[in-house]
């Protein structure tokens, strides 16, 4: 089985990408997120005023409505490509995308990711199904920097959730936005207020540590991409999709035969 891993997409697909995904012809697509291009949205809060539009917005909901309003139009453009291809597809979400009730509670009448999914791309928010002899756990979702700080282990109860489905971890793939505590979350933006600090989710570690899986696939720090191993689990970063990254797995007999990476 062959499995298309991509996610940070942020608005725009890449002629590269597109030409990967038509000449390796997957049988899956495992999207973790971040649909959205909130590029302008990501400097107001970096405290980057490098345009008169994002410096306007502090001082003006309604320029900063605005801001949000074309944030979540922009996650249109990588779910009409999602809906063109022949391959189904399975995504959470990440802190780049915006829900239907989050818009609402901001008063913004525009549709939100639910509201959009195309027929063939499946949304998983902490959900287990069977996918051609192996399991696919999918978890939405995000938390910032400052919430991991609080708590350290603000997902635990979450993740709990698939212990009483999760027979078979050992052939099971973890899909996820996030990433574990310094497994590709060093930061190295130096306009972003983490910069040179591991912003991983402890979280992950901790169900890692009891749970070895067959894979755990991430994306978000689109600073890096590659595999490395947490507690015997192979904790793979597709890459920033944007950047026309990304990852094809590739699987025999419920284990990892292949992993290549495009960038």
């Amino acid at each position: 089985m062959k499995l298309l891993l991509i996610g940070c997409l942020h608005g725009s697909i890449p002629a590269k990408l597109k030409i990967i995904i038509k000449r390796e012809k997957p049988d899956y697509v495992l999207c973790s997120g971040d649909l959205c291009d909130t590029d302008m949205l990501r400097d107001l809060e970096f405290g980057n005023w490098n345009s008169p539009e994002i410096l306007r917005a502090l001082f003006d909901k309604k320029k900063y409505d605005l801001l949000v309003r074309n944030a979540a139009k922009s996650m249109q453009v990588p779910l009409n490509f999602l809906k063109s291809l022949k391959s189904p597809v399975y995504l959470v979400y990440g802190n780049n995308d915006f829900l239907d009730k989050q818009l609402k509670k901001m008063g913004l009448e525009i549709n939100g990711l639910e509201s959009r999914l195309p027929d063939n791309v499946v949304l998983l928010k902490a959900t287990l199904l069977r996918l051609d002899g192996i399991y696919l756990a999918g978890l939405s979702g995000y938390r910032s920097f400052e919430e991991k700080k609080k708590n350290k282990n603000g997902l635990g109860s979450i993740l709990r959730r698939f212990d009483k489905k999760l027979k078979y971890p050992e052939k099971t793939i973890f899909l996820t936005h996030d990433v574990p505590f310094k497994k590709f979350d060093l930061v190295k933006c130096k306009n972003s207020p983490a910069y040179g600090l591991h912003v991983g989710e402890r979280s992950l570690n901790a169900y890692l540590k009891a749970h070895k899986l067959l894979a755990f696939i991430c994306s978000h720090m689109h600073e890096h991409q590659g595999i490395d191993e947490l507690y015997g689990t192979p904790v793979i970063n597709s890459g920033c999709g944007r950047s026309g990254k990304c990852a094809v797995l590739e699987t025999e007999n419920g284990k990892l035969s292949k992993i290549r990476f495009f960038r």
